[in-house]
């Protein structure tokens, strides 16, 4: 038997040289080394085409949702991206743009004192969320639409609150102790959120009141009728979402 010496070549290619013509057991081996490069080289062509295909399929879908976007009503509104993005039931890209939306916050929050800080109790940046900030006021906002967009099971809630009373250092004034109020007027599938999450107009709402997502949210109502399907797909998203992110649904 010739030895054989064996080499990568051509692109990992194994060819079998010997000083001497390959015998017809060596021509074997080298025909099944053959077909075994050949299937490579086809995966290899096939795993290629593949990640091409779904590169152009991702391209096409992303051009056909920024014109889905650009070409709807929500293209109107301040913040009508990030409510588009709940609309189409995009639930990682809000969550990308929330914590963007989120940075401002972030660094204003952390130029204030203590006593600034307790009028956004429950919106420090570590539990607070734009998702909450829309369907908060998507919620407190509902109690304006006309008559019929409340359907079979719509419920009002009112909700009070006195706020902490304080006083600063050696003054003997005492702040606090306003009594709020919040009125909620929902459609069913609002209720169990609007019971567990849902609070008073306080403060804290002041640094949101000229946010483009609170002003894009309120100009929902301009743009499509409650009964729309944009508007019911938009809620049921909303809705889910919701629960993803703070109940852990």
């Amino acid at each position: 038997m010739v030895s054989l010496v064996v080499i990568l070549f051509d692109n990992d290619h194994p060819i079998i040289i010997t000083e001497q013509p390959l015998s017809s057991e060596d021509k074997t081996i080298q025909a099944n080394i053959d077909k075994l490069y050949q299937k490579k080289l086809e995966d290899r062509n096939k795993e290629k085409k593949e990640k091409q295909r779904i590169k152009e399929e991702e391209e096409a879908r992303i051009i056909a949702y920024e014109l889905e976007y650009k070409t709807s009503s929500f293209k109107n509104i301040p913040g009508g991206k990030y409510l588009f993005d709940i609309y189409a039931g995009n639930y990682n890209l809000i969550m990308i743009k929330a914590d963007e939306y989120l940075q401002n916050f972030r660094n204003e929050y952390k130029k204030m004192d203590a006593i600034s800080k307790m009028f956004f109790a429950g919106l420090s940046p570590e539990n607070s969320s734009m998702l909450n900030l829309v369907l908060m006021e998507y919620m407190h906002e509902y109690k304006k639409n006309k008559e019929n967009c409340f359907k079979d099971g719509a419920k009002t809630y009112t909700i009070n609150k006195t706020t902490e009373k304080f006083q600063i250092g050696n003054d003997s004034y005492v702040y606090g102790g306003d009594e709020l109020i919040g009125i909620y007027k929902i459609n069913k599938e609002f209720v169990e959120i609007c019971k567990r999450s849902a609070g008073v107009r306080n403060l804290s709402n002041g640094i949101w009141a000229n946010h483009e997502l609170v002003i894009g949210t309120q100009k929902l109502r301009e743009s499509f009728d409650c009964d729309s399907k944009e508007i019911k797909q938009f809620e049921r998203n909303l809705i889910n979402f919701y629960k993803k992110f703070f109940y852990k649904e």
